[in-house]
C-alpha cells in the first residue's frame, strides 16, 4: 500500500498531487497513511507450494524452481499480501480502489513485490516469522507506508545510507529514495522518515460521513470523502472510468476528480487530466502522457517493468 507506484518507489506525476490536495481540499493539513501506485499484467498465483522465490547466484530473483528453498518465501509473501491489502481495505479503502481496483487484484501484486524485494541482491529477506508483523497490519493502519511494502515484514539489507539501491530491502534503513540524479528505475538508500506528530489542534481528526461540517476538520480522504468548498460539507469524490477528465489538486473544478482503477495522465498546470487505465506488465508506459503502471511494476525506458534495475555505483 494516483505505486504511485505507486511506480511505488518513485513518484510519477499522477501521484505529484497527493500529497497537496489534501492540503488544497481542506486547508488543513491531514495525517495520512496510504499505499502506493503501480502496472498490471500477467497476475502470479498466491500461495503456491512449489512455486520458488529466492536470490540465484548472481543475486538476481529465481522465481518457479519447485522445491526450492524460496518456497516457503513466497508462501510468506502471500501471507503479507492477505494482510497488507485487507489493511488498505480497512483504513484507506479510497486508495485501494485507485492502484488496484479490488482486494483480489491487489493481493497478487503485492505478494509479486514482497518476493521480489525478498530475493533480490544485498536484501536481507523476510522478517520470519512474520506473526508479529501481520498481527500489526490487522491493528495499526500505521504500518502501511506510502508505496512501499510494510517495513515490519522485511529484515534490514546490506546497503549503508548513501549508497545506490533499487529496492528498500537493499538498505540497512529499508527506505530506497529517488533523488534528482537518480538513474532510471534507482535511488539512494536514505533513513525513514518519521511520520509526523499530529497535535489536536493542527490535525484534528478526520470527519467520516458524508454531509458532515468541514468549516474546522478535514473530510477523510481515506474514505474516498473530500470538503465542498462551497457548501463546507464532506461529499464523495467523484471516481472517474478511464477516458474521463480528472482533476487532482481541486484547482480547475473545486473538487479532486480521480480514477478508479487507474491514473490522472496529462497533467496540466493545474492538475487536470485524463484518466487512463493501467498500462499491463511489459507494455508501453509514460511517466507524464501515460498510461502508468500498476505497483510494483515502473515505467523504465518506457516499458512497464518489475524487474529491478542493476543499481551500482
Amino acid at each position: 500500500m494516483p505505486s504511485r507506484p505507486y511506480s511505488a518507489l518513485f513518484l510519477q506525476p499522477h501521484r505529484a498531487f497527493a500529497g497537496l490536495r489534501q492540503v488544497a481540499a481542506h486547508g488543513v493539513a491531514v495525517c495520512a497513511f496510504t499505499f502506493g501506485c503501480g502496472a498490471e499484467g500477467d497476475q502470479p498465483v498466491v500461495g503456491t507450494a512449489d512455486a520458488a522465490v529466492g536470490p540465484g547466484q548472481d543475486g538476481q530473483l529465481v522465481v518457479g524452481q519447485p522445491g526450492g528453498a524460496g518456497a516457503g518465501s513466497w508462501l510468506a509473501c502471500g501471507d503479507v499480501a492477505k494482510a497488507t491489502c485487507a489493511a488498505l481495505q480497512r483504513c484507506d479503502p479510497h486508495w485501494l480502489q485507485i492502484d488496484f481496483g479490488t482486494v483480489a487484484a491487489c493481493e497478487p501484486r503485492v505478494q509479486q513485490a514482497c518476493a521480489t524485494q525478498a530475493g533480490a541482491a544485498d536484501a536481507g529477506g523476510l522478517a520470519l516469522p512474520l506473526q508479529a508483523c501481520l498481527q500489526q497490519l490487522g491493528a495499526d493502519c500505521r504500518a502501511l507506508r506510502p508505496g512501499h511494502l510494510p517495513t515490519c515484514a522485511l529484515l534490514p539489507g546490506v546497503r549503508a545510507q548513501g549508497a545506490v539501491c533499487a529496492l528498500d530491502a537493499q538498505c540497512q534503513s529499508l527506505n530506497c529514495k529517488a533523488t534528482s540524479g537518480s538513474a532510471p528505475g534507482c535511488g539512494v538508500c536514505q533513513q525513514l522518515p518519521t511520520p509526523a506528530a499530529c497535535a489536536s489542534a493542527s490535525c484534528p481528526p478526520a470527519l467520516s460521513t458524508v454531509g458532515a461540517d468541514c468549516k474546522a476538520a478535514p473530510c477523510a480522504h481515506s474514505l474516498g470523502l473530500q470538503c465542498n468548498k462551497e457548501t463546507r460539507r464532506c461529499e464523495e469524490i467523484p471516481m472517474l472510468a478511464a477516458g474521463a477528465t480528472c482533476d487532482m489538486t481541486t484547482i480547475a473544478t473545486g473538487k479532486l476528480q480521480e480514477c478508479h482503477d487507474g491514473a490522472c495522465m496529462n497533467q496540466n498546470d493545474m492538475g487536470r487530466g485524463t484518466c487512463m487505465a493501467y498500462a499491463a506488465d511489459g507494455a508501453t508506459c509514460g511517466w507524464w502522457t501515460g498510461p502508468a503502471c500498476r505497483w510494483p511494476a515502473r515505467c523504465v525506458a518506457s516499458t512497464c517493468t518489475q524487474t529491478p534495475a542493476a543499481c551500482t555505483e
